[in-house]
């Protein structure tokens, strides 16, 4: 991965030049490591001229880590906020400068009391850069796919009556460790039958049922990369006919997602082809929605797959990307996949089985 370092580095510093700003200072952790191989609290300022800068209170052992492109330096005093104490240093220069984030109360004193300083949000053109992602890349998001999925697959067979959320919880996490993630992309949920109505997901002790639905979403990280996939599952080997109608139905729409020509599309469109396919199904149910967003170093990236996005589909684009369906007797499903958008359409790279009934 240095090799891939150093090219994103180098990118970086043409985007900076072609955008006609000073410097650019990135605070996001995930930004940081995507440009250097460096994970660890700091601020990193990178000139036009390709001049970097890593500010930290602890500068020990960062060097190891760090790339040999970048200086270190420790401030002058200790504690306080490091983007202001950065800003603060280069108060009395005219200059430009982009940033990926910025606290409310840092912007607003930088704007009083260093107006030689024009600030100047950086963050859309950022993921332009992180939007696709590499071969490399989308190596590790498929380990973290595979290992999440995995994950579920052994768990699955815990699935019973008696057994409590707490338990599916506690298990999902111990497997997706055991299996050699770094950690989990988030804490595992559970949502049982009529908690999916509410949108909650189902408290701890909770114990399950025959006839329940058990909705199980996890998620693993690999070296910085998430995964983030979901089933559900019925604790029977008899469904109730509606529910078991209505998730054949959605599993033919999903399957169709591979034959759509989406890259270079606005996101919204993917969300309304996905929902008009659902309502073209005859699909029976209450409520309905498509939930799906980019993923890679954060568990939540552009593009937002919604009604409202204004966000656009790269090749290379990495999604998490499902469904929520509600059926008229109160129970429903979650169901979500990840996907690689590799020329004009999308590959699934989370393998998992999509069988509902447990009986």
């Amino acid at each position: 991965m240095a090799e891939d370092f150093k090219s994103r580095f180098e990118k970086l510093i043409e985007t900076i030049r072609a955008k006609s700003i000073s410097c650019l200072l990135l605070l996001n952790p995930s930004n940081i490591y995507y440009f250097t191989g460096f994970r660890g609290g700091g601020v990193l300022l990178v000139t036009s001229d390709g001049v970097a800068t890593f500010y930290t209170w602890r500068p020990q052992g960062t060097r190891r880590n760090l790339s040999e492109m970048v200086d270190i330096v420790q401030p002058r005093r200790a504690g306080g906020d490091l983007a202001t104490y950065v800003l603060e240093e280069l108060k009395d220069r005219r200059l430009t400068i982009g940033y990926d984030t910025l606290s409310a109360e840092t912007y607003q004193k930088i704007v009083k009391y260093a107006q030689n300083l024009l600030l100047t949000p950086f963050n859309e053109t950022i993921w332009e850069i992180r939007q696709p992602k590499s071969d490399e890349e989308i190596a590790l998001l498929s380990k973290a796919c595979e290992i999440a999925a995995d994950a579920v697959e052994t768990v699955k067979e815990l699935i019973s009556a008696g057994a409590t959320v707490s338990e599916l919880k506690r298990y999902v996490a111990e497997e997706i460790l055991r299996s050699g993630a770094e950690g989990l992309a988030f804490t595992p949920s559970i949502t049982v039958s009529e908690d999916l109505v509410y949108g909650v997901q189902s408290p701890v002790s909770r114990m399950l049922r025959e006839g329940d639905t058990v909705s199980l979403k996890a998620g693993a990280i690999v070296e910085g990369y998430h995964s983030d996939i979901s089933r559900t599952f019925y604790i029977g080997s008899n469904p109730p006919e509606s529910l078991k109608k209505t998730y054949s139905k959605t599993l033919e729409v999903l399957a169709g997602l591979e034959d759509l020509s989406i890259s270079w599309s606005p996101a919204v469109s993917v969300y309304e082809k996905v929902v008009s396919a659902l309502k073209s199904a005859d699909i029976e149910a209450s409520y309905l929605d498509v939930i799906g967003h980019g993923i890679g170093l954060d568990l939540i990236e552009p593009p937002d797959i919604s009604p409202a996005s204004t966000d656009i589909l790269r090749q290379g684009t990495v999604l998490s990307l499902g469904v929520e369906i509600l059926v008229h007797e109160g129970m429903g499903f979650q169901f979500s996949d990840m996907y690689v958008v590799e020329g004009k359409k999308p590959r699934r790279i989370s393998k998992l089985a999509t069988e509902l009934a447990l009986g």
